[in-house]
């Protein structure tokens, strides 16, 4: 991209993207190509979280059509933008089994659709490979994804840091991990930001209060075992236009709420940092100074 407006065609282009009309900011984020690449690119990602489908669309291609190296990578919404998409973001081990079952359950209601699978650790890359592959499943690996397309059935795994908020623009619905198991939630609120509507397991102790907020307009639906989840990804894909207003509904929600949920996000960052860091060996002998032995009293010396 390199500039092709006049400053007061930029001014314009800018003030469009704040407008109330959703056409208007449609209109404007189609015009950010002929912006410097280096404005129009933070511009665009910025723009996948608007509350418009049309213009998060328009932003999705708009960033298709850069030959830059941005934060989301072309190639990898190349690829996700033509096919329905479903998302398990910081998934553990037995919840990646769950989504592959949920993929399955909406294949035999007649809804064609990807998985992506993005681990907490990426480093189990290779084990969920293994997995998909199990599973009958053509899979691809983001660091090696080239210029592939991804079809209905086939799963990505995203074994690259980064990339995760981006892609939930792209999916129909989301499933937070770390909610099928012992460790009470990762972040719910980034999905949501998008307008992705987000399912999660009953173990959310850590995201408890965002919960509450997202139930409220149905864009968080908590599903208490993995045959639940793959009656909700089939109920969204059955009717999506409402899954997409209950996305659009839990952003404007989030919105609201945006001073308690920025609290709220930041605490659990904290403590899924601290939780992450190795605990000190436990010195029991040691965790306190001795008490000093009371000085022998001189051979002799009268008691």
């Amino acid at each position: 991209m390199t500039s092709r407006v006049s400053p007061a065609e930029r001014a314009s282009i800018l003030e469009g993207l704040e407008s109330a009309d959703e056409e208007m900011r449609r209109m404007s984020v189609e015009q950010l190509v002929l912006l410097p690449e280096d404005e129009a690119i933070p511009r665009l990602v910025d723009r996948l979280g608007d509350e418009g489908w049309r213009v998060r669309k328009a932003a999705v291609e708009g960033l298709v059509s850069s030959r830059g190296d941005a934060s989301v990578q072309e190639h990898l919404i190349r690829a996700l933008a033509d096919v329905p998409v479903l998302i398990g973001g910081s998934t553990h081990a037995g919840e990646e089994e769950a989504l592959l079952d949920a993929l399955s359950g909406a294949e035999k209601a007649g809804h064609g659709c990807a998985l992506v699978l993005a681990p907490r650790r990426i480093e189990r890359a290779e084990e969920l490979a293994r997995l998909c592959q199990s599973r009958h499943r053509r899979v691809h690996r983001r660091s090696l994804l080239g210029g592939r397309h991804l079809a209905p059935g086939e799963v990505l795994i995203l074994d690259t840091l980064g990339e995760l908020a981006a892609l939930y623009a792209t999916a129909s619905i989301a499933f937070v991990g770390g909610t099928f198991v012992p460790v009470g939630g990762h972040n719910l609120v980034e999905p949501v930001h998008t307008g992705c509507p987000v399912l999660f397991g009953p173990r959310f102790e850590n995201v408890r209060k965002v919960v509450e907020i997202l139930e409220v307009g149905g864009a968080g639906r908590c599903v208490a075992t993995p045959a639940e989840l793959t009656r909700a990804v089939v109920e969204s894909f059955e009717d999506p236009e409402a899954c997409r207003l209950r996305g659009e509904l839990g952003r404007e929600t989030l919105e609201v709420h945006r001073g308690s949920v920025d609290r709220t996000h930041r605490m659990i960052e904290d403590l899924m940092e601290r939780s992450a860091r190795p605990s000190p060996t436990p010195l029991l002998a040691s965790a306190a100074p001795p008490e000093e032995a009371a000085p022998t009293p001189p051979r002799g010396a009268a008691g």
